[in-house]
Formats: structure tokens, C-alpha cells, sequence
């Protein structure tokens, strides 16, 4: 049985466009990584941000930018600021309850 053919179509335009936004954030990946890494200070969590922000893309339509590759190096840094602010926004809770006493005394 041979594989089906891929013919130009009503959906690809979605697959084309899929194929090179997989290609340009496979290229730009390394870089992305070490960008988050700088400023999250850690590699692991780096590279789950950038996979999220690869599943942000991948789940939503196709927008189209000039350069796609500079846009998700952008996206990149704009996820590892959001996430420097949830894990102070987290600590900042943390302190807050830690530094508030039981009112009974428990």
C-alpha cells in the first residue's frame, strides 16, 4: 500500500506553514535555551519554558510575522520574565505567610 500523497489543498497552506515554523524553532532552539538559561539561571528549566512555549505555538493557529525566527528568540525572553515574576510573586506569598503568626498561637 503506498503512503497518501500530500496535494496542495484547503489545509496545505496549515501544513507548509506547520513545516517551517518545525524547522525555524528546531533551528532557533539552542538559542532560545541558552537565552532562558541566562536569565532563569537553570538549564532544566529553560528548556521546559522553551518546550511550553513550543506547545503555545504548536496547539494555536499560525501567525504570521515577518521574522520568525527573531519573534520566538522575543517569545523566549518574554517567557523567561514571566516566569521570574510568578517565582517571585510565589516567594513573596511565602514570606508573607511565614511571617504572619498563627493568631492562636498553633
Amino acid at each position: 500500500m503506498n503512503p497518501p500523497e500530500l496535494k496542495d489543498g484547503p489545509g496545505s497552506e496549515s501544513r507548509h506553514g506547520r513545516a517551517h515554523f518545525l524547522q525555524v524553532f528546531l533551528s532557533q532552539r539552542p538559542q532560545m535555551e541558552a537565552l532562558v538559561s541566562r536569565r532563569v539561571g537553570c538549564r532544566a528549566t529553560a528548556a521546559d519554558l522553551v518546550q511550553d512555549l513550543f506547545l503555545r505555538f504548536w496547539r494555536r493557529p499560525l501567525v504570521q510575522v515577518e521574522e520568525l525566527g527573531t519573534y520566538l528568540l522575543r517569545c523566549a525572553g518574554n517567557i523567561a520574565i514571566d516566569h521570574l515574576r510568578s517565582e517571585g510573586s510565589r516567594d513573596r506569598l511565602n514570606q508573607h505567610w511565614q511571617a504572619e503568626p498563627d493568631a492562636q498561637g498553633c
